[in-house]
């Protein structure tokens, strides 16, 4: 499938297995009505990196999406893929190991877009996967089982190339670019701990490549102070209340806000 100036992208050398694809003058258009699975598959690899695509959606039926890290190999499938289902308004995520299809994530509800228009991506360092519709985290997860749902399995995969899924859906593709993380753009935390006028636990082992940290502090805690060691000076810190809201201030975040 040849790219042309119609299609904004970095990815190369495309080819597709299943359903039509097309360059038009608004996109590359895809329809899989029907057709199952369909992937674009491509020569552009990356391990570490930000991948991100514009979604039109062209009928209420299927779910198209990103594909991440694959061998583009049908026959044994190993790859990441991130979706968002037409009709349901539900995105997920899954992973396919040796061809077989593991679900990494509970589906979840997204509001329906006015122009029915979405951007998905993913940010993925090592093992660990944020994924994002329109600027909002969805999950952060590493994949590795995890219970007591068993979401993921050992076997993560290290590197692969770019693509894109399309599971019976009418869709259009734009704007899909991926940019590998440097040193420059690693936004990883080096170090995060808490403190408080009240008793706080010991600090565990921090490891830069966990989804989730915890660290408890007792009920005669009213406020934490988070202090946090980005490893790009450059990173900005933001942290968000129980609402979605960010905070103005890391210092003396009441319990009953963070």
């Amino acid at each position: 499938l040849p790219i042309t100036s119609d299609y904004h992208t970095n990815l190369s050398d495309a080819s597709y297995q299943g359903g039509n694809w097309s360059i038009q003058a608004d996109g590359l258009h895809s329809d899989a009505t029907n057709q199952g699975d369909t992937f674009l598959f491509t020569t552009s690899k990356g391990k570490n990196f930000v991948y991100s695509t514009d979604i039109h959606l062209n009928s209420n039926t299927g779910a198209p999406g990103l594909l991440f890290k694959s061998n583009n190999n049908l026959t044994s499938k190993e790859a990441y893929a991130v979706n968002i289902d037409a009709s349901s308004m539900h995105v997920k995520m899954w992973r396919w190991h040796e061809g077989e299809a593991m679900q990494l994530m509970d589906e979840y509800a997204i509001e329906k877009s006015a122009n029915d228009t979405y951007t998905l991506k993913v940010v993925v360092i090592d093992n660990w996967i944020q994924y994002y519709v329109n600027d909002r985290l969805i999950t952060s997860l590493g994949d590795f089982t995890l219970q007591r749902d068993d979401k993921g399995q050992p076997t993560a995969i290290g590197d692969g190339y770019y693509g894109l899924i399309n599971w019976n859906a009418n869709a259009t593709y734009q704007n899909t670019y991926y940019q590998e993380i440097s040193d420059n753009t690693d936004a990883r935390i080096k170090d995060i701990d808490v403190t408080s006028t009240g008793t706080v636990e010991q600090k565990p082992d921090f490891n830069p490549n966990e989804p989730t940290r915890i660290q408890y502090v007792r009920n005669d805690a009213s406020s934490v102070t988070i202090h946090v060691t980005p490893n790009n000076p450059n990173a900005i810190i933001t942290a968000f209340d129980q609402n979605g809201n960010p905070l103005s201030s890391l210092e003396n975040v009441a319990l009953n806000e963070g």
